[in-house]
């Protein structure tokens, strides 16, 4: 990404994100959080009629964002997940959602993986794939 798209997306973050952001110790690992945070403020935004760095964030017990300032008679929820240059966005009117994504990496060692660490029925059927 763009140095300029960077700073542009670090300036709509709250001062928490920003924090969260500079406790990444490798530099690509912080600026995918930036990048998505930045979207989902956009998206957030964009269906509240709020400025992206206005939508505020409460945090429920095992870390969920929730929105705080929604407009009269709104419930958007949303939930959110990304692993490494992916991101996957949900959003939903009045009902709790939740996504996951997960990058593929291929496994050179998957055979040898499979021999050490399954037992013999899923050897079996890995064998069958």
């Amino acid at each position: 990404m763009p140095e300029d798209d960077l700073v542009g997306a670090w300036t709509l973050l709250s001062a928490q994100e920003r924090e969260r952001a500079d406790r990444f110790v490798f530099k690509p690992d912080r600026n995918r959080f930036v990048v998505a945070r930045a979207g989902l403020r956009h998206l957030l935004g964009e269906r509240l009629g709020l400025a992206p760095e206005s939508v505020q964030f409460s945090y429920g017990k095992f870390g969920k964002p929730a929105l705080v300032n929604q407009p009269d008679g709104a419930d958007l929820r949303f939930n959110v997940s990304h692993s490494r240059d992916l991101v996957l966005y949900a959003l939903s009117d009045g009902r709790e959602i939740g996504v996951d994504v997960e990058a593929i990496a291929a496994m050179e060692d998957r055979d040898d993986v499979a021999t050490h660490c399954f037992s013999k029925a899923e050897q079996d059927a890995y064998l069958a794939l």
